[in-house]
């Protein structure tokens, strides 16, 4: 899941910057900033998607090890 969203976050960051080098070499700021805004658009669904993923893979759901942490006897 992580290397997917780096993927991702790869495909975008390149399209940003091979739509905006050009505009910021004519010195069009306000073209930049809008493709930038864009790009957050695309950027922040898969942010929260990565993020929703690690919280369902992580150990919050597992109760086994929960129990673990919570039981007085240490793990052998």
């Amino acid at each position: 899941m992580i290397a997917a969203a780096c993927e991702a976050w790869i495909t975008i960051a390149a399209e940003f910057h091979a739509r905006a080098k050009p505009l910021q070499d004519a010195g069009n700021g306000q073209a930049v900033e809008s493709l930038e805004r864009s790009a957050h658009a695309k950027f922040y669904p898969l942010a929260e998607k990565l993020d929703a993923d690690l919280k369902a893979a992580g150990p919050s759901n597992n109760d086994a090890f929960f129990v673990a942490l919570a039981s007085a006897t240490p793990a052998r």
